[in-house]
């Protein structure tokens, strides 16, 4: 997760947000939701999306950027003007800290792979299934800006 924050005009701040998924091509991160607190002063969010399967929410001093998908290798972006953000002169506005919630289907950040599997069972009751899956999910990815 990249941000780069600009001032635009006397009230406005440009926000343009990059997610780039760096798994192999073979593993795609899925249900990305980027979190960011915008000052209370903001009044309105205009948005450029940089493909499909986003969308972009503004509720409650908050911007919430959700990606359906991303391939390996691949990176989506938003472009985001937040209205009125900016304070006083001298004053620096509060944005963030963002918070990223993905998950990765295939991919193990340990590499660790499960090879042979033996089920010990002396009741023969159970019967085990011949599949795994392979998950990361994002447990406390923040960024502050």
């Amino acid at each position: 997760l990249y941000a780069y924050v600009k001032e635009d005009g006397q009230h406005d701040l440009e926000v343009n947000l990059q997610l780039r998924c760096d798994t192999p091509n073979t593993c795609a991160a899925l249900d990305l939701t980027v979190k960011m607190p915008v000052p209370k002063s903001t009044a309105s969010v205009a948005q450029l999306l940089g493909g499909p399967g986003q969308r972009v929410e503004f509720k409650d001093h908050q911007v919430t950027w959700k990606v359906k998908r991303i391939p390996g290798k691949g990176e989506a972006s938003v472009q985001l003007k937040l209205n009125g953000a900016r304070c006083n002169a001298g004053q620096r506005p509060t944005l963030g800290p963002m918070v990223l919630a993905f998950e990765v289907s295939g991919f193990v950040c340990s590499m660790l792979q499960v090879r042979f599997l033996r089920v010990f069972d002396r009741e023969h009751s159970y019967v085990p299934q011949r599949w795994i899956r392979y998950i990361s999910t994002a447990d406390s990815y923040v960024v502050q800006l």
